[in-house]
């Protein structure tokens, strides 16, 4: 039988939850998040949020408890490091000090985790260097989540830094993105990200401080009408709201930035393949933010949904890349 298995992303306007039963999807679930629950990324709300979990869970009667979670990217700490070949267990010991002038306090309030990228071998094939992505996570963090979830009567099983859930997506659906680079923009509602993959590696990521938000404020503007009224007039295009010069000017500036972003990885990785970058978030379904990036980003630009063919799979890339890819831990 099938095993069903349900990822979970909570960002600061929406909760997504995909529910899978082997590889074909059960439902998509997008929710709007209460207020005073998330702030700029971070759950401060824990217990409310737990209380929020456990109505979505049994609204929509998920047949699974046991959850994987995708951690913002701001909240985990991200290196590719080399290291002498070793086991397991001095692995547990050394990685800790290659965090030593990254992370704040003492070594011994973060988790660690690790995937290997490559093993180097010598002439006579003998393993001598390991090429890791390395990750660090404040223990105390991951102990709220996991009280969250166990208060709203849920396990959590799995935990995946949103950046790698986005290359295990690429990864699965189109093998060749192991060898390739490419970027994955965000274009959320507080803010734009945008990630940079090397190989097929996670390499860095920038962060764009303007996002759909910062469209809403034009059109509320413009419009004269609450943000709330001015978001659904700006996904509706009421009176050609988009095509108003605030709104492009917008849209021309976040795309800039993305340029901007774009031009430094390019510069620092001379030997790169990057060509493409795929678009996910709300922000993907405004045409004004599409057609700057188009015009002002120097690659091709593909909707992410577009690299599958199964309507089911399709809907979870449109709706919750983060929380399908959080499943597809490779």
């Amino acid at each position: 039988m099938a095993k069903t298995s349900i990822g979970i992303e909570i960002g600061n306007r929406l909760i997504k939850i995909v529910e899978m039963k082997g590889n074909e999807l059960v439902q998509c679930v997008v929710e709007d998040v209460p207020l005073n629950m998330v702030r700029n990324g971070e759950i401060i709300a824990f217990e409310a949020m737990a209380d929020f979990l456990k109505e979505l869970f049994k609204k929509y009667h998920f047949a699974s408890k046991k959850v994987s979670f995708v951690v913002p990217d701001d909240a985990v700490y991200i290196r590719r490091i080399r290291m002498p070949a070793m086991n397991a267990s001095q692995l547990a010991v050394n990685l800790p000090y290659e965090f030593k002038d990254f992370i704040p306090g003492d070594k011994q309030d973060f988790l660690y985790d690790y995937r290997m990228v490559e093993l180097v071998e010598d002439e006579s094939g003998k393993v001598v260097e390991m090429d890791l992505l390395a990750v660090a996570v404040s223990i105390v963090l991951m102990d709220k989540y996991a009280y969250m979830f166990k208060l709203a009567g849920l396990k959590l099983v799995e935990a995946l830094p949103e950046c790698l859930a986005y290359s295990n997506l690429m990864q699965t659906l189109n093998q060749s993105n192991m060898n390739q680079d490419y970027a994955i923009m965000d274009l959320g509602y507080v803010s734009t990200r945008i990630n940079l993959y090397h190989k097929g590696i996670f390499e860095l990521n920038r962060e764009i401080e303007q996002g759909v938000s910062s469209l809403v404020e034009k059109a509320s503007d413009v419009l004269g009408m609450d943000e709330h009224v001015a978001m659904h007039c700006l996904m509706q295009n009421t009176d050609g709201i988009l095509e108003q010069e605030a709104i492009v000017e917008e849209c021309n500036g976040i795309a800039i930035s993305a340029m901007r972003a774009v031009n430094y990885y390019t510069y620092q990785k001379r030997e790169n393949t990057l060509e493409t970058m795929y678009v996910v978030g709300g922000g993907a379904n405004l045409h004004c933010m599409f057609d700057a990036m188009q015009a002002i980003v120097p690659l091709q630009l593909v909707d992410l949904h577009m690299l599958s063919k199964d309507a089911g799979i399709k809907q979870a890339l449109c709706n919750a890349p983060a929380a399908l890819g959080v499943l597809w831990n490779l």
